[in-house]
Order: structure tokens, then sequence, then C-alpha cells
């Protein structure tokens, strides 16, 4: 399945599926070996238009949160790694 179907068209546009394993890739680069999402800590919030959710990654050198921006349709309009301060 490629992932970009479930963006919305202005992220269709500006990330292709090469696009995300670049991006992937880079955060491995950057922060390790991927070691686990944690599912438990998963925060939704709802701003403006938006819903919004953050899934905490863990890596070995680090930890990101995923952000994904869902707009009115369900559709991905935003794809985020914000690091976590800790």
């Amino acid at each position: 399945m490629d992932i970009p179907v479930y963006f919305d068209e202005t992220m269709k546009k500006g990330l292709s599926s090469t696009g995300i394993k670049l991006a992937w890739l880079q955060v491995n680069l950057t922060f390790g070996k991927f070691e686990k999402a944690n599912l438990d800590e998963l925060k939704e919030t709802h701003v403006d238009n938006y819903d919004i959710i953050e899934v905490p990654f863990s890596f070995q050198k680090g930890n990101l949160n995923l952000r994904l921006a869902f707009n009115s349709k369900g559709e991905i309009s935003g794809l985020f790694f914000v690091p976590i301060n800790k």
C-alpha cells in the first residue's frame, strides 16, 4: 500500500513515497535505529480544523514524536518528526 493515498492534495504534491523513505532514512541516520512506538503515550488534540495525534518514537540515540495532522475529511494534512525535550 502506498501511504500517500491517505494524504490530502497538498501533501501528495509535496511528499512522495520516495520522500517519506528518504525522511525516515535521515531520521535513522540522526537518531539511530528505531526501537519502538510508545502507543500507550499517544496524545490526541484538536487545533483549528485539524485532529492531531502524537506518538512518541524511541530510537537508539534519542526520542521523537511522530505528529500527524488530519483534516475534516480524515486525510493527512501534515506529518512531522518533533524532538522530545526531556
